[in-house]
């Protein structure tokens, strides 16, 4: 984390308008930790609020968001998940996140109308995103 330290205090001096993050997942923990914070957690206490934190990194659900917005984070990328799922922010502003898809099915790849490129990407990249053959 050394590394991150030294560049999140670089960009603090540079006066960003904001950090982004991108972490596998937002509540792992770094290998050279001894205590039980997380990646996220360790960036959030050096940042002081000096500037705003955007984090991405596994947010599939609304309740990951969640937990990311009660860790303390004041923005949240989420990439992933709307790109399987176009229906995702208004899926939960009307209450229906048992709706959500948290995976790309095989038999709807048509009907998620990404660029040819990228779902060619998506596919040739085995582990990148979660995909089921239904």
């Amino acid at each position: 984390m050394s590394d991150t330290y030294e560049i999140i205090e670089r960009l603090v001096q540079l006066d960003v308008d904001y950090i982004h993050a991108s972490l596998d997942n937002l509540t792992s923990k770094p290998i050279d930790n001894e205590g039980d914070k997380s990646r996220l957690e360790l960036i959030l206490d050096k940042i002081n609020d000096r500037v705003p934190l955007m984090a991405a990194g596994s947010v599939k659900t609304p309740d990951d968001a969640l937990k990311a917005v009660e860790l303390g984070l004041p923005l949240i990328a989420i990439g992933q998940a709307l790109l399987i799922d176009s229906e995702w922010v208004e899926k939960t502003e009307n209450g229906q996140e048992a709706e959500i898809d948290t995976e790309m099915k095989t038999s709807k790849l048509d009907q998620l109308e990404l660029p040819k490129k990228l779902l060619n990407f998506i596919l040739a990249a085995p582990g990148w995103f979660p995909i089921s053959k239904d």
